[in-house]
């Protein structure tokens, strides 16, 4: 992968670990991630804008069907930069009350953090979503940058079914 930085081209190295972080999801319930991820096998997907979510509702009907056919869990981590106390809960209530179903605000952890940080530790830029195909451990296994597409739910399942 590469990141365009004044226009010069910089390799950027893959990490090994999905950094821990703690976070509270929709529904309050606090978890530290990766450790607290349900699965043996757990996909992230992390987005940092408003408009993200549109390309996170992309993925959403094959996460549902990995979950069904073969328990994978998935996550939604919508990605913030910390703010103060009132602009988190604001933020968490509008989320929490645009989302009635109590699933899917379980499975939606709001990352409050420094963006930047968080970014580097993965050698990702902030201009697309980032799905994760994390084992039990936080070792990341498969890293998709963007919208679903077959072909990306083709590798990402191929990596899976050879793990499984």
């Amino acid at each position: 992968m590469f990141l365009i930085i004044n226009s010069v081209p910089y390799r950027v190295m893959t990490p090994d670990k999905f950094p821990t972080v703690t976070a509270d999801s929709l529904n309050r319930t606090t978890y530290t991630i990766p450790q607290d991820l349900k699965g043996d096998y757990n996909i992230v997907v992390v987005a940092f804008l408003r408009w993200h979510q549109d390309d996170v509702d992309t993925w959403v009907p094959f996460l549902e069907q990995l979950e069904k056919e073969q328990g994978i869990h998935y996550y939604e981590l919508p990605t913030i930069r910390r703010g103060t106390f009132m602009s988190r809960f604001m933020l968490d209530s509008a989320m929490r009350g645009g989302i009635p179903d109590k699933t899917v605000r379980e499975r939606t952890i709001t990352l409050y953090l420094d963006v930047a940080e968080f970014c580097g530790h993965l050698g990702i830029g902030t201009s697309s979503i980032w799905t994760y195909l994390l084992d039990k451990e936080g070792n990341i296994l498969h890293t998709v940058e963007g919208r679903y597409s077959e072909e990306k739910a083709e590798v990402l399942q191929g990596i899976l079914l050879s793990r499984i």
